[in-house]
């Protein structure tokens, strides 16, 4: 009798505690959203990763609408009802909005709402994944802030983005803008190799996110062929900069003098 005693408390404890942890915490009404919401509820940053890529693959309409409130903390799940929603705030208090119908589902005490917790990579895949979605636009403005944006947030993941985008684009500001975005992402090859002719394609270049890891690589790089490349054209940076300080004093200072009488 004791033994069946404790297997009733034990079927018990599965239903009160173990059942509830698979039951869905997500209902957006889309079996791929759903998964990609519940795996970024969880601490595997990794699996969050694959998380952000699904929706971003998903072809949803809000999909990088969504990815973009993640990102900025705006979107959460409303624990009670499992749907997704906007979230802004009032006091002590948070207005939510459904993220799929804008239905408005009122005020919420913070920990009513789960927030999406992302990690620094995970914030540049999204950045990343942003500025892919600007780089297809027609505007060039646009596509120049996005290409700006992955030159601040170089990695070598963008070679393969930008290659392709690079000998179709037409506009020379932008194109110019994607060279260095692509030697900046080969900067951060692990193939000393590949830095080596990147540290060469840059090497014009006064863009300071440019000349700051320029100036990393001479003092930090494991490879003395880039280490020494890398201090090479640091060098000719810098004389490049005070040239052009040097020409912006001399021209100020001729409209300067041509003011007097």
């Amino acid at each position: 009798i004791e033994e069946i005693i404790v297997r009733l408390f034990l079927i018990l404890l599965f239903f009160l505690f173990i059942t509830p942890a698979y039951a869905a915490k997500v209902d957006t009404g889309d079996p791929v959203l759903d998964d990609a919401f519940e795996v970024l509820l969880g601490r595997d940053f990794n699996a969050k990763a694959q998380a952000i890529e699904r929706i971003a693959s998903s072809n949803h309409p809000k999909a990088i609408e969504f990815i973009q409130g993640i990102s900025a903390g705006k979107l959460r799940l409303h624990k009670k009802s499992k749907r997704i929603v906007w979230v802004q705030s009032k006091g002590k208090k948070f207005l939510a909005t459904d993220a799929l119908s804008n239905e408005s589902l009122g005020e919420f005490k913070k920990r009513k709402l789960k927030k999406f917790s992302i990690n620094n990579n995970m914030r540049r895949q999204i950045n990343n994944i942003l500025a892919l979605e600007h780089l297809k636009v027609d505007d060039p403005n646009i596509r120049l802030e996005a290409v700006e944006s992955m030159l601040a947030n170089a990695a070598p993941e963008h070679v393969g983005i930008l290659e392709p985008l690079y000998e179709k684009e037409t506009n020379e500001k932008v194109k110019s803008a994607m060279g260095l975005a692509l030697g900046m992402a080969a900067l951060a090859s692990d193939n000393a190799g590949e830095r080596l002719k990147a540290v060469a394609q840059v090497a014009n270049s006064i863009h300071p996110v440019i000349r700051s890891t320029l100036s990393e690589l001479s003092k930090n790089d494991p490879d003395v062929a880039v280490k020494n490349a890398a201090a090479d054209a640091l060098v000719k940076i810098d004389e490049r900069i005070e040239l052009y300080e040097n020409m912006e004093t001399l021209f100020f200072g001729l409209s300067a003098g041509s003011g007097i009488v």
